[in-house]
């Protein structure tokens, strides 16, 4: 679930697809590795991370936050409420951070983005996260029905819990690039092609504009290959690189 790179001399680069367990040591060894070769700064992508293993986005996020609260569990139950807080002994980098989410980052992966954030710790870079911050139990019945309750909600150091906020909002928005799916440009290809009479012309033209807004879809960041080979194609990967170079410039 772990994959490391250089983005280039002194900053590094690493990918978090899912929080299974030993997803904190995975990173730990990543970055002590990364550190031996001359680590300032890092890019920690969580893009598309749908989550995972709550005490693996708590063990991460210790990596990087020395004291203070990393996440809170508040329960239906006061009696049950949690506070999860980071230890100065797990702190293993003081390199500055940022991290990268988009819409398919979740649960787990907020988590570590928004106490970073929370924490001073890292700029968020991307779209806004997906928003999951519950804990939910599913009752069945011996009819078959269901009752699908939340039992708990996670609150990050700032108070916010992700689902009132929407998920996390990034210090720096960025899109990706749109492109029209290939079915599209292939029609609208045909259309500007066609040899009309002007009034029927200007009825194409409308049409050709409207399908110009709404055929575009939203690209999925690639995570194969090298960073470099990557990073012409995602702007993303380009301003995360870009604030990195000015934090860490003489």
């Amino acid at each position: 679930s772990i994959s490391k790179d250089w983005a280039e001399d002194g900053i590094g680069y690493v990918r978090i697809s899912q929080f299974r367990r030993n997803s904190s040591q995975e990173l730990a060894d990543a970055i002590r590795a990364l550190e031996s070769e001359g680590l300032k700064a890092l890019i920690i992508d969580v893009r598309h991370n749908p989550g995972g293993l709550l005490e693996e986005a708590i063990s991460t996020v210790d990596l990087f936050v020395s004291e203070g609260v990393i996440v809170s569990i508040e329960s239906r139950r006061e009696e049950e409420n949690e506070d999860h807080l980071a230890h100065r002994e797990t702190t293993i980098t003081e390199a500055e951070l940022v991290v990268l989410v988009d819409h398919g980052s979740a649960s787990a992966a907020e988590i570590v983005a928004g106490a970073l954030q929370d924490h001073d710790r890292a700029t968020v870079v991307g779209k806004t996260s997906y928003g999951k911050g519950s804990v939910q139990s599913i009752f069945e019945y011996p009819d078959q029905s269901a009752l699908k309750l939340t039992i708990a909600r996670y609150i990050l150091p700032s108070g916010r819990s992700l689902e009132d906020s929407g998920g996390i909002l990034p210090d720096q928005v960025v899109a990706l690039t749109t492109k029209r799916s290939p079915e599209s440009e292939q029609l609208i290809e045909e259309l500007e092609n066609l040899s009309l009479e002007s009034e029927d012309r200007a009825t194409l033209e409308r049409v050709l504009k409207k399908l110009n807004q709404q055929s575009t879809v939203t690209k999925r960041p690639s995570f194969r290959g090298a960073f470099q080979e990557r990073l012409g194609d995602d702007p993303q990967l380009k301003a995360a690189l870009k604030i990195l170079r000015e934090n860490t410039a003489p």
